[in-house]
């Protein structure tokens, strides 16, 4: 609204209503989807000991269900229904936040000043008209809390509520997109259509035509085939250590399940994530959670938000399967490293802490150091060994190029 303006000397058949004449500007709220994706839970209340000792104890009670089953979908299905149930009962969900920084004594005045208005008491709404001037004081006062909430969390090194609290402070629109423009120039804001073109851009976008020429490959040398690679089923200590290498705060997948309630579960979450993992090796069935990821399109903050091109997906995936794709990860590493020839120096751990030392000393021009170094060990290594050199640089476009050329 602005322009507004109040006519007091115009009367309307003895009425006591004044005329009111401004300038509005209409915007239609967007019908609110129904949210196919799992409950966020209130994550927070794991870091206190209370909380996640019960949690723990939850799930140590409804475990014990997964001792009578054998089929890997039916002990993920019930896995996945006992952890939801027991997050439910002991953490609950969060809400989402409302930002209401207005203090009693403003509502107060608010009231005592419509009150004196309607009465027709102008001197006593002169006296509390004094509104503006509250809200001003108590905005001010409700950023002020959040620059000493979010320098107190710096402090103490911790990154997640302090970037939630500067996200309260961010008054950018939140960068989902509820409709799309069609390739026909039709604007489309039904979610389920909206989902369906969405699924139609990203398959074609990752669709791209095989490269017309296939590269010589009768000179070049036959390898050694490598050793074989243990093919027993995961072990408890290798569940243990990739549990205990994820990642906190970060958005489930599919499941709903996030890194912080494996991790708070403790010694029993582990066993039941061993005994659906067991399950799934033994039977080679994987279930689909821990194959599927949601990909999630977020506009780039240029362009138009209703073309699909000015937007990146991500892919949420399951935690349960990066668990899973951590243990093959880890053994494909350490047999790589064992038995890795000497022409295949590849990115080894020594070359990365070099590259990372590098990067610590020269921060000002670390990606060009880094280039340089990769360059000069390159051009060692085919001095020492004798061997011809090809180095292919890979600009990647919309995450768009046919991998089968650089393999």
């Amino acid at each position: 609204m602005s322009n507004c303006r109040v006519y007091r000397s115009a009367e309307f058949c003895g009425i006591d209503h004044k005329l009111v004449v401004a300038t509005l500007w209409v915007h239609f709220k967007t019908p609110q989807q129904s949210n196919d994706h799992p409950s966020v839970f209130h994550l927070d209340w794991l870091r206190k000991g209370e909380c996640a000792c019960g949690f723990a104890e939850a799930i140590s009670g409804r475990f014990t269900r997964l001792d009578s089953l054998t089929d890997p979908v039916l002990l993920w299905d019930t896995f996945k229904r006992e952890m939801l149930d027991a997050a439910q009962d002991m953490i609950g969900v969060r809400l989402r936040a409302i930002q209401n920084f207005i203090s009693q004594e403003t509502l107060e005045a608010t009231d005592a000043c419509r009150a004196a208005r309607l009465t027709g008491d102008r001197e006593l709404h002169r006296s509390v008209r004094r509104t503006r001037s509250l809200l001003v004081r108590d905005k001010e006062q409700f950023i002020r809390s959040l620059a000493e909430e979010v320098e107190g969390h710096f402090i103490v090194n911790d990154l997640c509520p302090a970037y939630q609290a500067l996200r309260k402070l961010n008054s950018k629109p939140s960068s989902q997109t509820t409709a799309v423009r069609l390739v026909s120039g039709q604007i489309v804001s039904d979610p389920v259509a909206v989902r369906e073109h969405w699924a139609e851009y990203f398959e074609q976008l990752y669709q791209v035509d095989p490269p017309a020429v296939n590269l010589d490959a009768q000179s070049a040398e036959t390898p050694l085939p490598d050793p074989p690679i243990s093919e027993d089923p995961p072990s408890l200590t290798e569940v243990r250590g990739a549990i205990s290498k994820l990642k906190s705060g970060k958005a489930a997948g599919i499941c709903g399940i996030p890194a912080e309630q494996l991790k708070a579960g403790g010694e029993l979450m582990a066993r039941g994530l061993h005994a659906v993992l067991a399950a799934i090796w033994q039977y080679s069935s994987v279930p689909l959670d821990l194959l599927r990821g949601v990909v999630i399109p977020l506009w780039k903050g240029k362009g138009d938000r209703w073309d699909c091109s000015n937007h990146q997906g991500i892919t949420l995936l399951s935690i349960q399967g990066k668990v899973l794709a951590h243990i093959l990860l880890r053994r494909i590493r350490d047999h790589l490293l064992r038995h890795q020839r000497l022409k295949q120096s590849g990115f080894t751990p020594v070359l990365l802490w070099a590259v990372v030392g590098i990067y610590a000393e020269q921060k000002d021009k670390a990606s060009t150091a880094v280039v340089a170094l990769l360059i000069t060990l390159i051009v060692a290594s085919s001095l020492m060994f004798i061997a011809r050199v090809i180095i292919l640089f890979v600009r990647n476009r919309k995450n768009t190029f046919y991998k089968r050329s650089i393999m």
